[in-house]
């Protein structure tokens, strides 16, 4: 779950440049690994470095990043979601500089209720996920509104994976008695469900959506990666449904790590993968050593609950790196700031809210070793 910053906009303007469809279902399943990878990492000479490569921050009313954890990096431009309850698409030159708005609250076409996700493919069309509405807009490589495909599901998380034939992987629930314990399906170009994939490590609980969350990643040769949010058990499909691999990762956070006090909202997790040079890269969330010093109470009519004030010292970002033939975790380490999602290979976005206005912040990472570099 994200929390929105607080406040108005403050301090000095600020832009930074830095360097009739078949139903399938996939039942022959093998039994899921016991046997955990190991948190101790194999490639003590590895290190992982951050080269910035763009930060946007303004004050300025029509420039406000507020907070987003839905970027793309499409051709020249920035495309972005702004706020915690986002109903356009902003869109910005690769330099950080505001080009204009796309999409409005409502309910017709172009229109978003909340914005969920948003994905390319190959061909350049732009797949904006729409939760609230329950279905996907399609947008031309120049941004003109094309169809709108309905979702038979309600999705529960970020996590839209678009391929070339029209078809979506969605982490969504479908509230029938065959599915409703399946959090992972692919749609067809007209909104009929294709697969429906089990997942070995959901446990379903009422009332305890987390567990149906999978942090999602395209794989090579139709396969694609889903990983549990608070399980960290890693999961590899074929899209047309057979599970190809399943293994568990011993987390960077302890068992049983202290929640937010006040709503217990604050638990640790997987927030975003992607498959590079034979390589998962896997960030997590953990709380940090001061994160009671990050948060404030607040009184209401419900009494008095605590609320995170400063992300950057609430929580800590850790990335793995592990190696897919040989399921070794190479490299474990907490990295500055607090990281979100992937945004093209090799590029990550984080929030930082640590100085007058918020940040986000664009960093391209990468492996090194002392004998050369990955």
């Amino acid at each position: 779950m994200m929390f929105p910053p607080r406040g108005a906009p403050r301090g000095p303007s600020k832009w930074a440049l830095a360097t009739m469809p078949i139903l399938l279902f996939a039942t022959a399943f093998p039994a899921a690994s016991q046997t955990a990878v190991s948190g101790n990492p194999t490639c003590p000479d590895c290190a992982i470095r951050l080269d910035p490569l763009l930060s946007i921050g303004n004050a300025d009313a029509e420039s406000w990043v507020e907070f987003t954890e839905r970027l793309l990096l499409v051709d020249t431009l920035l495309i972005l979601t702004r706020g915690s309850l986002p109903t356009e698409l902003s869109i910005f030159s690769r330099e950080g500089v505001f080009q204009r708005n796309l999409g409005r609250s409502g309910g017709g076409p172009g229109e978003f209720g909340w914005i969920h996700d948003i994905a390319q493919t190959g061909d350049g069309r732009l797949h904006v996920s729409d939760r609230r509405h329950g279905r996907i807009s399609i947008y031309t490589p120049d941004l003109t509104l094309e169809r709108v495909v309905p979702l038979p599901a309600r999705p529960v998380d970020i996590g839209l994976l678009a391929f070339e034939d029209g078809s979506y992987v969605v982490n969504a629930l479908v509230g029938t008695a065959e599915l409703m314990g399946l959090p992972l399906h692919r749609i067809g170009p007209e909104g009929e469900i294709l697969v429906s994939y089990p997942v070995p490590s959901t446990e379903v609980l009422p009332g305890r959506e987390v567990m149906q969350l999978r942090r999602l990643a395209n794989g090579q040769e139709s396969t694609f990666w889903s990983l549990g949010f608070p399980d960290y058990r890693v999961d590899r499909y074929h899209i047309d449904g057979a599970l190809l691999d399943s293994f568990a990762v011993d987390p960077p956070w302890p068992a049983g790590e202290a929640e937010d006090p006040g709503q217990g909202v604050a638990q640790p997790g997987v927030m975003a993968v992607e498959e590079r040079d034979g390589r998962l890269w896997v960030v997590s969330r953990r709380l940090s050593p001061r994160y009671r010093s990050a948060m404030e109470q607040r009184r209401g009519v419900h009494g008095i609950t605590w609320e995170i004030a400063e992300y950057h010292r609430y929580f800590e970002s850790v990335l793995d790196v592990i190696e897919i033939e040989t399921r070794r975790l190479l490299v474990r380490t907490v990295l500055p700031g607090y990281l979100l999602r992937f945004v093209e290979p090799g590029v990550i976005l984080s929030w930082d809210d640590s100085g007058p206005e918020p940040l986000l912040v664009l960093r391209r990472v990468r492996m090194e070793e002392r004998s050369g570099s990955h």
